[in-house]
């Protein structure tokens, strides 16, 4: 439908437009923050020869040119089946909120990746691609999305390093962000909650 192609990120765009804006350089200008020093070289030298001064000898440097790449980690593990709020599970509220986001930073023309989690066991954390970094943000992308279904459980430490290593070797920019939607409910088979907890908070600390 068209809510699955175009979920409404009103309100979104503004503030993340303010974030993932690196600096470009604009140099031989009239005004600046910084000597071009090969324009005032060569305007040196034409004076020496006779010609006329040239005043755009100057380096600018403004914050125009997006260098951000965003990950986006869901959480479907069971317990977000559980209900949430306005008669909606958790689920349903976070796939909108991923949904939104990812959308608002392809919109922006931000490399945005999503990619969904669950686990059974250590041996099997399943990190599941919805939108790689050079797919668009198209119908499939959305139908992918949206026919996640929640199960098993939430080595969420792991997914989160798993998340940072696809960060760190397909971004392709300087700037890089990692962003998890979830419950928060870090459990797993021999993964308990305060283990499973400790070891999140490691993950994000050597994501950081």
């Amino acid at each position: 439908s068209s809510d699955l192609l175009a979920p409404s990120d009103a309100g979104l765009r503004r503030p993340l437009a303010r974030i993932g804006v690196g600096l470009q350089h604009y140099r031989r200008q009239a005004d600046g923050d910084d000597i071009d020093i090969d324009a005032a070289i060569e305007a040196r030298i034409g004076m020496l020869a006779g010609a006329a001064p040239e005043e755009r000898v100057y380096l600018d440097t403004l914050r125009r040119r997006r260098d951000l790449s965003v990950l986006v980690l869901l959480d479907v593990s069971g317990s977000v089946a559980e209900p949430g709020t306005a008669g909606k599970t958790v689920h349903e509220q976070q796939r909108a909120g991923a949904a939104m986001l990812t959308v608002a930073l392809h919109a922006l023309g931000d490399r945005v990746a999503l990619y969904a989690f669950s686990s059974q066991g250590r041996s099997a954390v399943n990190v599941t691609p919805v939108k790689r970094f050079h797919e668009p943000m198209d119908a499939v992308a959305m139908r992918r999305l949206y026919g996640l279904v929640p199960g098993a459980y939430s080595r969420l430490g792991a997914a989160i390093r798993h998340s940072a290593a696809i960060l760190e070797e397909r971004a392709g920019t300087p700037r890089r962000l990692l962003v998890v939607i979830s419950d928060g409910l870090a459990y797993d088979p021999g993964y308990e909650r305060d283990y499973g907890a400790a070891d999140s908070r490691r993950a994000l600390a050597e994501a950081r």
